[in-house]
């Protein structure tokens, strides 16, 4: 990580000193900084206890964001897999990001906690057995949320992922629906997980890409996101992912410096679900 640009360096794209473009989005206020008492305290601001343990996941762990310019959003959510590289620099990382976290490593509950220390948000990543029946899926995710009790939303897994088995998806679901909590899925041709999801009444949304999954180099994972910046300002807001590697922080450090950036407002993840079936970008 040598290379990567300094986070306290007061650069702009221009080279000239400044601040880190604030147009970029609203800078992430670590927990520790809010003087409420904790990650499983961080609801809106002035809600106390007993508020707080009325409202959904969704609403209870979602991180403070205002877009006061009302610009496209976009959310950038990392996954946390045990070939993370680089995550030290992430935590005072100049504007929102999401972190996936499987919740079946050893270390998922020590990771959620970190990134919920820091400001950042945390999202479920699941796989489930394409066989898998919906009382598995019912029994995976009950014991996937007593590890991950601050994720605020499940993410369809890169791998099996939930959608090739109807019963199955429905119960995920169901599940999400039944506790307050989003669902994100892998865009997947005419994502009819997602839209019976947003029928039934889940707050849910696709990935508009998987920006770094096949290796792609720093200057390629620009372009992408330039093309979702693009994309937000035509929908009204993208979903991206990736991975916890170097390259991915470079690409997205250097990404928040230049012009198309700043047309975009980037957005923890539970913005964009809050408002999912209304102007959310579907996967190209």
């Amino acid at each position: 990580l040598a290379a990567l640009p300094q986070l306290g360096d007061e650069t702009t794209a221009e080279g000239a000193p400044g601040e880190l473009r604030p147009t970029v989005g609203k800078r992430v206020l670590p927990l520790t900084e809010r003087g409420r008492g904790g990650a499983e305290q961080a609801a809106l601001p002035g809600t106390d206890g007993s508020v707080a343990a009325e409202m959904s996941p969704l609403q209870r762990y979602a991180v403070p964001f205002e877009n006061p310019e009302g610009k496209p959003l976009m959310a950038i959510v990392l996954i946390d897999d045990r070939g993370a590289l680089g995550v030290e620099a992430l935590q005072d990382f100049p504007y929102p990001l999401t972190f996936a976290i499987d919740p079946t490593a050893p270390d998922a509950a020590e990771k959620m906690a970190r990134h919920r220390a820091a400001g950042f948000e945390v999202v479920a990543l699941i796989d489930l057995p394409e066989q898998a029946t919906a009382q598995d899926a019912e029994v995976a995710l009950t014991a996937s949320f007593a590890t991950l009790d601050q994720a605020l939303a499940i993410l369809e897994g890169t791998g099996s992922g939930i959608q090739g088995n109807r019963g199955l998806s429905d119960q995920v679901s169901d599940f999400a629906g039944s506790t307050g909590r989003g669902l994100i899925t892998q865009g997947s041709g005419l994502n009819t997980v997602q839209r019976l999801a947003l029928r039934d009444g889940v707050k849910a949304l696709p990935v508009f890409r998987d920006f770094d999954g096949a290796g792609q180099s720093p200057t390629v994972m620009r372009r992408f996101l330039d093309h979702a910046a693009f994309r937000a300002s035509q929908e009204g807001g993208v979903v991206m992912l990736g991975r916890v590697r170097p390259a991915t922080i470079s690409a997205l450090l250097l990404w928040g410096l230049q012009d198309r950036a700043g047309r975009v407002a980037l957005a923890p993840v539970s913005a964009l679900l809050n408002r999912a079936g209304t102007e959310v970008a579907a996967p190209n």
